[in-house]
């Protein structure tokens, strides 16, 4: 899904990515994939409204070859939290010094219960400090700087509780959105997306879709966010994505 949404903004928009990368999951080739499939929508809907009515969106009438369209999505590489802070604070010194950083609109962290799990287990005083700091910089960023941001995490089960965010139920209250991505029970090849927080909509909503190679289609073949405006997450929010341990995100959509 991180994938499907950096590939579709940049080819609706100018606007520019911040991908952050924890486990060594973003794909350019499925990026490309993805692109070309949204160019040519580009090219159908030019062919159904005016472009006039595009650029009073802000989005971008025209298709972008891919090279040009790959530079609006700056990848950053992490390992730990550490060098997760570190990339969110050149990110908000950039965003306030760094005329290059103008036009980014989007942040990326795919997946922060990658770096944040590990410090959660043993010392979790220091767990939660650094939890905290990463949630108070994705924050900062995104009201001060009107930018969306993304962020996905992992689940774990056990016989009690079920499905359990992977950083525990206090990282529940960061996001304004929430959705969940788990498999179908009765079909493996199906995925089913739930809201299960918003500030904004009714929660409890669900739907079915696949992935393929345009990315996330609905149940039925089509696609999912046929119309662009569907990529226009809001702005000064953070939207968190909790998949199954079994589904990679990064990796797959």
């Amino acid at each position: 899904m991180c994938l499907m949404i950096a590939a579709r903004l940049v080819a609706y928009t100018n606007s520019y990515v911040a991908y952050i990368d924890t486990s060594s999951s973003f794909a350019p080739n499925r990026v490309q994939q993805i692109y070309q499939d949204a160019a040519q929508h580009v090219l159908r809907v030019q062919t159904s409204q005016s472009p006039q009515n595009w650029a009073g969106d802000g989005l971008d009438p025209k298709p972008k070859d891919f090279k040009i369209a790959f530079r609006q999505i700056r990848v950053f590489k992490v390992s730990n939290a550490f060098e997760l802070n570190t990339v969110l604070e050149e990110i908000r010194k950039g965003l306030s010094q760094d005329k290059k950083y103008d036009n980014l609109q989007m942040i990326i962290i795919d997946s922060l219960s990658a770096v944040l799990s590990p410090h959660l287990g043993g010392n979790e005083y220091q767990g939660f400090a650094l939890m905290s700091e990463t949630s108070r910089a994705i924050k900062h960023i995104v009201h001060k700087h009107n930018i969306a941001a993304i962020t996905t995490s992992h689940t774990v089960s056990n016989r009690v509780d079920g499905l359990k965010p992977a950083l525990g139920e206090s990282w529940t209250y960061f996001a304004d959105k929430r959705l969940s991505l788990y498999f179908h029970p009765r079909d493996k090849s199906r995925r089913i997306i739930a809201m299960t927080k918003s500030n904004c909509t009714e929660i409890g909503g669900a739907c079915e879709c696949r992935i393929s190679e345009r990315g996330i289609i609905d149940a039925s073949g089509k696609d999912a966010s046929e119309c662009p405006q569907s990529l226009k997450l809001r702005e000064s929010a953070t939207h968190s994505i909790n998949t199954e341990d079994e589904f990679g995100i990064g990796g797959e959509t």
